[in-house]
């Protein structure tokens, strides 16, 4: 079974606009001691995306 999906990005704030417009369900995260940032999109058939970027 499939849990989700992770991809890497650098513009955090272009990103963030364009899942916004989607109109799905997010989240974001920071995984502690990391300087890595999170944004976990959840799709309509229960695919979680996750989208990762420095900070």
């Amino acid at each position: 079974m499939l849990n989700h999906v992770a991809f890497a990005f650098y513009d955090r704030a272009e990103i963030l606009e364009k899942v916004k417009a989607t109109g799905f369900r997010y989240e974001e995260d920071i995984i502690p001691g990391t300087d890595i940032g999170q944004i976990f999109v959840y799709g309509p058939e229960g695919i979680r995306i996750e989208l990762q970027y420095r900070r």
